[in-house]
């Protein structure tokens, strides 16, 4: 019998979450896209653009705001992919950034143990809602 910091395995006591979400980027357009997660909830993802887009992977800490955003990976590519654990409760997530004069398609798929997700756009904000896989 494995010993719990030797299992592999991670029991969870809700069912996890799926998520394909697009967004449309004109030219120099941004949009930021986060997962509310509890401390140590894990996702895998992956993001496509059919163009170069800056990307910024960053969190915030639940109730603690912008100004204590974490950055984990900044760069500039047309995909990301991997795994994630949520290194505290709060919003995980992406900015992405068109600097270019083409309109451009990010994609993202992600499954994990998050709750809902939030799109910050055009200076306001808005939650989805995304249901469990199953009942």
């Amino acid at each position: 019998v494995l010993s719990a910091e030797e299992n592999p395995f991670e029991e969870h006591a809700e069912i996890h979450r799926t998520d394909y979400v697009e967004f449309i980027l004109e030219p120099f357009q941004s949009v930021e896209y986060k997962y509310l997660m509890d401390l140590d909830a894990p996702m895998i993802f992956s993001w496509v653009a059919d163009g170069e887009v800056y990307y910024d992977m960053h969190a915030e800490p639940a109730g603690l705001g912008e100004e204590y955003a974490e950055s984990f990976e900044q760069g500039n590519a047309d995909r990301r992919m991997g795994s994630f654990h949520a290194p505290f409760a709060g919003i995980h997530g992406w900015f992405w950034e068109n600097r270019s004069l083409n309109t451009i398609v990010v994609e993202v798929y992600s499954s994990g143990y998050y709750q809902t997700s939030t799109v910050f756009r055009d200076g306001g904000d808005y939650e989805r809602v995304i249901e469990p896989v199953a009942e």
